[in-house]
C-alpha cells in the first residue's frame, strides 16, 4: 500500500472531501475541477454533479460495486487530473504552433505583395520604355533613316 499523504498529494488541490457513504459502506470522493474539464464515468466508478458554476463543477465519486477501495477512486481522480493537463499541454503546443505558422503566413503574404508591387510597377515602365522607342524611331529624320539603312545592309553584306 502507498503512503496515505503521497495519495493525497497527487489531487491536492482538487479533492474536497472523502466520505464513507453510510448505505453501502463504499467511500465517495467531492472533487472540485475547473470549467471545461473532462471527464467520464468507467464500468466501475461513476459521478454525479453536485454543483455546476461558470468556474468549474463540483462532483461526487464513487465506486458502482463494492470490489473498488478508495485507492482507486483517488487513481481515478489523478486521471481526471493528468488528462485534462495532458489536454491544456497539447492545446498550448499547437497554440504555439498556429502562432508560428500565422506569423510565417503574414512574413509569406509581405513578400507576395513586394513581388506584386515590383511586377505592377516594371511592367508598365517597360512598355512606356517600348512606346518612347518607337515613338523616336518613328520621328527620326531622313539623314539618320538613310544611315541607318547603310549600316544595315552594310551589315547584312558582310
Amino acid at each position: 500500500m502507498k503512503n496515505l499523504q503521497t495519495i493525497l498529494n497527487n489531487v491536492e488541490g482538487y479533492l474536497i472531501s472523502i466520505q464513507r457513504n453510510a448505505e453501502d459502506g463504499m467511500y465517495e470522493l467531492e472533487v472540485g475541477i475547473p470549467k471545461n474539464w473532462v471527464y467520464k464515468a468507467t464500468k466501475t466508478i461513476d459521478y454525479e454533479t453536485i454543483l455546476e458554476s461558470d468556474a468549474g463543477a463540483i462532483i461526487k465519486i464513487f465506486a458502482k460495486d463494492n470490489s473498488l477501495v478508495i485507492d482507486d477512486l483517488i487513481d481515478f481522480v489523478d486521471v481526471i487530473i493528468e488528462t485534462n493537463q495532458r489536454i491544456a499541454r497539447m492545446q498550448e503546443e499547437f497554440d504555439e504552433k498556429m502562432k508560428k505558422t500565422k506569423e510565417e503566413l503574414v512574413s509569406e503574404r509581405l513578400l507576395f505583395d513586394e513581388k506584386l508591387d515590383e511586377v505592377r510597377e516594371t511592367s508598365f515602365k517597360s512598355i512606356e520604355e517600348q512606346l518612347k522607342e518607337n515613338k523616336r524611331r518613328k520621328t527620326v529624320d531622313p539623314i539618320e533613316e538613310n544611315t541607318l539603312e547603310v549600316e544595315l545592309v552594310d551589315k547584312l553584306s558582310n
